[in-house]
This record gives structure tokens, sequence and C-alpha cells, in this order.
């Protein structure tokens, strides 16, 4: 062993480490030490050849370090698992996604998505780091902490957005964070400073970074998303969008989620019937809630969806393993079966018709079985994440939530209001002013609206309460009340109804726990999620559980007339990115 006396102290150490490793894997190879793990009579699905092969794979330290080891090598694993000519393919990644929206802590995602094969995502916590304030770098070690006893791979990405310079720069000089999640699209093109302060602290501590690439207004302004750094975007919603990307350089990525964002299915069969290659194509979730995952799937399912449009299946494996893995920098860690790489394999009976993960391995070691993990994930500790900050809401009256007009006719039959409408034909400012009817003084809301009500919890001492009280056209309900709290970027209770009687009780039940989302319906509180882990987290440790109680808050939303696929409570929290985008909270 050299000594490394040349090194400081510290760095000395760390060599003998890595050597001591380097030596062992030697020494497996020649057949001199035994392998922790041989995976016998697979077949291989290699995804730079674009094949498949019968082989073997020797596993030792959680990497893959032989293909097809000889019988010397072989014969001396520790343990021995027999595919029974099953494919092997490499573990999913889902490359872009919002570990925060998911409402659950990492343990408990797992339980949802390694039994589907996914064994590593890039993820950001933004709106988690946010609503954390001057506590976000402490809770986001405890929400992060022991990631290497996950069943699947967690690479970080510092929040790009919503969160101090200064925070922003200790997260990116963690060994776990290895690149800056995606900015404020709309800051990026107007060049702000804090745009130009964050972009340079990832190049200073040589991290990549994810971007929003598609809010320019000519494509000349879209060169400066790759121009400034960002190595990837994941905003391609036309033909035209995708093209541009990809000419640019960037890993294009693929949504498939909810409501929108179903990238995937509007532009991979223009992908196929014009022949794009597709090297630099990767797909992700972006946001997929946790009970779309548990009865649709996750990565698999995306897979499988480009495999019937057409794609051959390896193809469409490529784009959640190597693709992802090289236009992310990782492709030395992750993406494909190959010696050195982490030996994170997913076994299937079937790539040509239908991909169902039989048994799915992370590190060499079996972590999922049948559709289950193969054991309990224990020794995660989320106390220090409550809030122990009470209702805000306490002092609030009807008269605060009066709806706001812009201006009165004459005589006084008509007011002008400010409505709510996202669906209007442009990209930034999602409200029109409409002259709406008044009767007793109001202005008479439409079948088609119902009331929008987005109040600040906690106004410093002395200052009025920062109140929107208007009406909405895309969260229309027939009756009841529905109400969420929100921390990120400020802390704000936002209530959608008809009835204001109904609406006071939701903002009132949202205020009794740091987090929550109510419904109201009848006069009467029907459910409420609690969300007590930073405001925006469940302490609910089953997947189960949780589902149960996120489907109950959706049929309430549904029996009131709030009809979408995504919940009606996911709605809301996405109604908040929007009046951020906006400026219309007080940060």
């Amino acid at each position: 062993m050299v000594d490394y006396s040349y090194l400081p102290a510290d760095l000395a150490e760390k060599a003998r480490v890595i050597e001591t490793g380097l030596r062992e894997t030697f020494d497996v190879i020649k057949g001199k030490k035994p392998a922790d793990l041989l995976m016998k009579n697979l077949r291989i699905v290699d995804v730079y050849l674009g094949d498949c092969y019968d082989g073997s794979l020797l596993i030792h330290g959680g990497r893959i370090v032989a293909l097809n080891p000889d019988e010397a090598a072989a014969s001396k694993a520790l343990e021995v698992f027999d595919g029974r000519g099953m494919y092997a393919i490499p573990g999913f990644i889902d490359c872009h996604v919002h570990v925060d929206t998911e409402m659950v802590t990492p343990d408990v995602l797992a339980q949802v998505i390694t039994p589907r094969g996914t064994t590593a995502m890039i993820a950001e916590y933004l709106d988690f780091a946010s609503a954390s304030k001057d506590k976000g770098v402490d809770y986001t070690r405890i929400l992060f902490q022991q990631l290497d006893k996950l069943p699947y791979r967690l690479y970080l990405e510092a929040p790009g957005k919503k969160v101090s310079p200064g925070i922003v720069a200790e997260m990116l000089q963690w060994d776990s964070v290895f690149a800056l999640g995606e900015l404020n699209h709309y800051k990026y093109i107007a060049g702000t400073p804090d745009t130009f302060e964050v972009l340079a602290l990832a190049k200073l501590f040589g991290k990549r970074q994810n971007a929003h690439a598609r809010w320019a207004n000519s494509p000349m302004e879209f060169n400066l998303f790759p121009a400034l750094g960002s190595t990837a975007g994941h905003d391609a919603f036309t033909y035209e969008d995708l093209l541009m990307d990809m000419r640019a350089g960037h890993l294009t990525v693929l949504r498939q989620g909810s409501g929108v964002l179903k990238n995937v299915s509007t532009l991979m069969p223009q992908v196929i019937d014009n022949g794009l290659p597709i090297e630099h194509l990767a797909v992700c979730t972006d946001g997929v809630s946790l009970e779309y995952k548990s009865e649709h799937g996750h990565m698999d399912s995306i897979v499988q969806t480009i495999i019937n449009m057409g794609l051959h299946p390896i193809e469409a494996i490529k784009m959640a393993t190597i693709n992802p893995a090289i236009g992310m920098h990782l492709e030395g860690e992750i993406g494909s079966l190959t010696p050195g790489r982490y030996a994170d394999v997913v076994l299937v009976k079937d790539i040509y018709n239908v991909i169902k993960p039989e048994f799915v391995f992370k590190g060499g070691r079996l972590v999922a079985k049948d559709g289950k993990l193969t054991q309990t994930i224990t020794g995660f500790d989320y106390i220090g994440l409550r809030s122990t900050r009470g209702k805000g809401l306490t002092d609030l009256m009807l008269d605060d939530v009066k709806v706001q007009t812009l201006d009165v006719s004459e005589d006084g039959m008509k007011a002008l209001v400010r409505v709510f409408n996202e669906n209007l034909p442009r990209e930034y400012d999602w409200y029109e002013d409409l002259w709406l009817d008044t009767k007793d003084g109001e202005p008479v809301l439409g079948s088609d609206m119902s009331r929008l009500w987005v109040i600040q919890r906690y106004p410093s001492a002395g200052q009025k309460r920062h109140v929107i009280s208007t009406y909405t056209k895309d969260y229309v309900v027939s009756k009841g009340a529905f109400s969420i709290t929100n921390q990120s970027p400020a802390s704000y209770i936002a209530v959608v109804g008809r009835d204001v009687e109904d609406m006071m009780l939701a903002a009132h039940a949202a205020d009794q726990e740091f987090g929550c989302y109510a419904a109201c319906l009848d006069g009467q509180i029907k459910s409420a999620l609690n969300l007590p882990l930073a405001g925006v987290l469940s302490d609910i440790t089953n997947s189960v559980e949780f589902i149960k109680q996120v489907k109950g808050l959706a049929q309430l939303g549904k029996d009131g007339g709030f009809v979408d696929d995504m919940g009606w409570f996911r709605q809301l929290m996405m109604l908040f990115w929007k009046l951020d985008r906006n400026q219309k909270l007080v940060i």
C-alpha cells in the first residue's frame, strides 16, 4: 500500500481507501478474492449496442465488476442468483422530479417507486427548502438523511429559485448535490441579478444546471439557457420546442406527468414518425402523484407507453436509463449494466410486450420482488421537521375577504373584477378584467366561476394582512369549499368555493396545522390531510394509508364539482407557483 506522504493527511487517507477498493476489485476479477454476488442465466439488455445477449454479471462492493466472468471468478461468488432467462435491464432513472410535491418523505416514496423498477431519481426540493425559510439548510439535511439506506438513489439538485443565494451556495457544496435545479425562467430571460448570482455559484462549485428552457421570446433568446450553463431542459411542449432544444445540445427531457404535462404522449409519435435520433432524448415524470404511480406505474409505465407507440423496446429503455445518465453526466455510475457501474438491475420476463419488474436490485442488493419491497425501511427520523408555529387566522373576518373590484360603473350596476384565468392565450399574465353585474353591492358570481381567496397567514406586527379576493375560472366548484396552506415562498392559505361561510370554515380548518388540505361540504369539514413536516410533507409512514387519504380528498373534490385528474389540492398547489411567478405574493 502506497503511503501517499506527498498529500495532506486527509487526502492521503482518502487515497488509501480508494486504492484498497481498486485492489479488491482487481483481486475479484483475477479470481483471488470472492465476489459478493453472481447473477447468472440472464438476457442482458445492452444499451450501447442496442441488443440483448445471454450472460452473467459479477458484482462486488455494490458495483458490476465483470460481464460473463470466467469459471475461476464465478465459482468463488459468495452468493448466486439464478435469473432463469429473465431480461436484465438497467434500473430506471426519473431524471427530473420534485420530491416535495409528492407530499411524503423519501422512505415512503420508495414503497411505491422501487417495486416499479426505479432505482435513481434526479430530484429537486425547492418548495420544501423555501417553506423551511431560515431552517432550509438544516431541514434539508434531515429530509435527506442516510440516503444510502434508501432502496433507490437520490441525486439532488440545489434549489435554483425561491431560496436565498446563500442557501444555494451552501447546498451546492454538499457531495449529495450534483447540480443546480431549475431557475425562474422569466427571471432567466430578464437577466435579473439573482439569476447571474446562482449561475455563477453553480460554475464556481463545478455543478451542472437543469433548466426550464422554453419561455424565450425568440430563438435568439433561447440560446441564453445553454450559453449560460444549462445542460438539460424539460419544457418541450411542441415539436418545434423539441427540435430547438435538441439542436442546442441539451439533453431534451420529455415529461409524462399530470394535466398538461403529457409531453411524451404528444411528442413521441412525431419523433418516431420523423425518424429522429433518440440518443439525446430522455423521459421524466416532473410531478406525478403517488396514488397515480401506485395504480399505473412510474418510469416502467412511461417506457411501456413509448413501446406501445412503436419504438423498439431497447430504444425506449434507453430513454429512461443510459440517455439521462449520459445527459446528466452520471454515466460512470448508473444507466447501463457494465463494469464499474452500480449494480442497479431490474429483471423482467419480457421487454417486447409488457415490461413488469419481477426483481429489483440496488447495488447488488435485492430491494423489491413481485411488486413489493423485500424489507421494511427503518431508521428515518423526521421529528425535527415538525413546526410549532400556531394558527394565523384567528382574527380573520368576512370583511377582510370581500371581493376586490378595480372599478364600479356610475350607476353602480356593474363592477370591474380581475378574474384569474390561466387559459388565456398568453404565457405569463393569467388574469382578465371583466365587468360583472352587481347585486347588493357585490359582483355577481358567474356559473363558470368560483370565489378565490389567497390569505397571508402571518402578517408582521402592525402590518395589514395581504389578501387576494377575486373570482377564478380555473378552480370551479358547484358546492362546498376547498382550502390548502402553502409556505413556499411565503405562508398563505388559499380557498376556493361559492359560499363565503363554507369558505371561512375551510380557511380555518386549513389553519389548524402548519400544513393542511381541507374539504368542506354541506357546512361541515369532511376531511383534512395534515402536512406537519415543514408544512409540506405528511408524517404518514405507510404509502397505502396516505394514498387512501388522498383519494378520499380527491373524491370530495369531485363531489363538490372540482373535477381534475390531478386532484383539487394539487391544482391549488400549482396556483401558488403561478402567483409567485406573477409576483402576487409577499415574499
